[in-house]
């Protein structure tokens, strides 16, 4: 069972699920946590989306307030 108040965190790059953390310890508030990984990607502009929100099911008011998206330019 996971703690309360813990998250999980999805990256997409260009629509594909990258990267993920889904434990049952998860991501507890004013803690830090270092992710790497290694993906091949083209020369080029590519779109992330990184989703962050909590292991247990809350209701949010607003369900667009846990994501950032942007672009990146790989040289």
């Amino acid at each position: 069972m996971s703690p309360d108040k813990s998250f999980e965190v999805e990256l997409y790059i260009d629509g594909k699920l990258t990267l993920f953390d889904r434990s049952c310890s998860g991501i507890l508030p004013q803690s830090k946590t270092d992710y790497s990984g290694r993906t091949e990607l083209t020369v080029g502009t590519h779109k992330y989306r990184l989703l962050v929100a909590p292991l247990k099911p809350v209701h949010e008011l607003n369900e667009t307030n846990n994501v950032i998206t942007g672009e990146f330019e790989v040289n």
